[in-house]
């Protein structure tokens, strides 16, 4: 169960992550640099000059998340099965009904873990941008590297 709040957190932030890059506006990085600290202005500006890598990276990192949400119910399914039918092996109708029972709040706490985030990130996406830089930066990275490995370099 902690695997699964783990990953349903992960994508919280690959979801503020990718609307705070998204809704990110010259203006912003702006406003920054005349009023703020030149350092913040400059990650905005990272962050805006590579809008499409960090966005992509940031959907890419949800879908990841989703998949793992979905085999970590899978994991827990026959559990659950058990639990429901103590005198025997589960059968494939006990693990229907685990998969059901599991999946309703795995699909509430993402939905709440998904919308305040994005609410957030909607709201303030500077300070979101600013307090996810090196998330943002970090996975792009790494969820880029089996696209690096695979395609030959254009050099």
């Amino acid at each position: 169960m902690a695997l699964i709040l783990a990953i349903i957190a992960l994508n919280g932030l690959f979801v503020a992550g990718e609307t705070a890059v998204d809704l990110m506006k010259p203006v912003h990085v702006k406003h920054f640099r005349d009023v703020e600290m030149p350092k913040r202005a400059d990650r905005l500006q990272i962050l805006l000059d590579n809008k499409t890598k960090y966005t992509a990276a940031c959907i890419l990192g949800c879908h990841v998340c989703r998949v793992g949400m979905v085999l970590a119910g899978l994991l827990l399914a026959p559990g659950v099965a058990a639990w429901l039918r103590p005198s025997g092996p589960p059968d494939w109708q006990m693990l229907i009904a685990a998969g059901a029972i599991i999946s309703v709040p795995i699909l509430l706490l993402n939905l709440v873990m998904e919308l305040v985030p994005k609410s957030f990130a909607s709201l303030h996406p500077m300070r979101a941008g600013l307090r996810l830089f090196r998330f943002v930066t970090i996975w792009s990275v790494l969820l880029s590297l089996p696209q690096s490995s695979l395609l030959p370099s254009a050099a």
